[in-house]
């Protein structure tokens, strides 16, 4: 995401770690023979991160992005309520879209840690 040149990036450091993330994530996938369907679906029961196709398989994808352990891995971030909301944003997005009939969903979540000794990144397919 760019900033047209004389204008201020507006983005907080948070949302632009999070960007940074989804786009390292989107990498990932595409590296892992995913094909992106689309990033930040957004509706009014919330958000998934990226939609990813990879045969018959349909992975709503959340990513989280943390520079420490403090409270965790990013993947415990992803509690029972982001769940629903998430599961809940799948279904709404199948619906809106007859092409994903007879493709079997999946909850996924890429966790990347960026340490001091480098970056981590994980892919937890079904993760929930």
């Amino acid at each position: 995401m760019g900033v047209i040149k004389g204008e201020e990036d507006k983005r907080t450091v948070k949302q632009r770690k999070g960007d940074w993330g989804e786009d390292k994530a989107a990498e990932l996938l595409e590296s892992k023979g995913y094909a992106l369907v689309c990033r930040k679906f957004r509706s009014k029961l919330g958000e998934v991160d990226i939609v990813a196709r990879k045969g018959r398989f349909l992975a709503f994808v959340e990513v989280k992005t943390r520079k420490r352990v403090d409270f965790g891995l990013p993947c415990e971030a992803v509690d029972g309520r982001k769940q629903y909301r998430l599961r809940k944003t799948a279904e709404y997005f199948m619906l809106v879209n007859p092409w994903t009939r007879g493709m079997q969903p999946r909850m996924d979540i890429i966790e990347i840690l960026c340490l001091d000794q480098g970056n981590y990144i994980r892919h937890l397919e079904n993760a929930f």
